[in-house]
């Protein structure tokens, strides 16, 4: 390498642009397909540092894990009143027998008709009652009027 930088120097050239002259880095062509290649992975595949599967939830908790809260907005405050019907959040995933079921046991008190909107990301259910004012009873034990 001394060699080489005198031999630039004779030839006239200083040696700070020698050195910039003679390392050049060997440049990696791009595959046809425009992606750069992946190294693959080395050594062992480590182990889950957790289970995969979770235990099983209580009784008390999976049978009223379907139905979240109220909702008491203007709107769905009001159908109370005039339609006989609450709006609660639910689980995304649960069908209509579902919460028909869990609102019976959890309100105590007979279901018409499961009405179900999904939006944002939110699951809601319109749960009419047969009984006239069934409605506003159980929206004044959930603290809701």
């Amino acid at each position: 390498m001394a060699e080489e930088k005198q031999a630039v120097v004779a030839q006239g050239a200083k040696p700070q642009q020698a050195a910039k002259t003679t390392a050049k880095p060997a440049v990696e062509k791009m595959p046809a397909s425009g992606k750069k290649p992946v190294a693959p992975k080395q050594g062992k595949p480590s182990a889950p540092k957790q289970a995969k599967q979770s235990a099983p939830l209580p009784e008390e908790i999976t049978s009223s894990r379907i139905i979240f809260h109220p909702v008491t907005t203007e709107k769905a405050v009001g159908g109370i009143e005039s339609r006989n019907e609450i709006c609660v959040i639910v689980l995304l995933s649960a069908n209509k027998g579902q919460i028909r079921k869990e609102a019976e046991a959890l309100f105590r008190a007979k279901v018409a008709d499961v009405r179900t909107s999904v939006s944002q990301g939110k699951k809601k259910a319109f749960i009419k009652f047969v009984k006239q004012g069934d409605a506003a009873d159980v929206a004044s034990r959930l603290k809701m009027i």
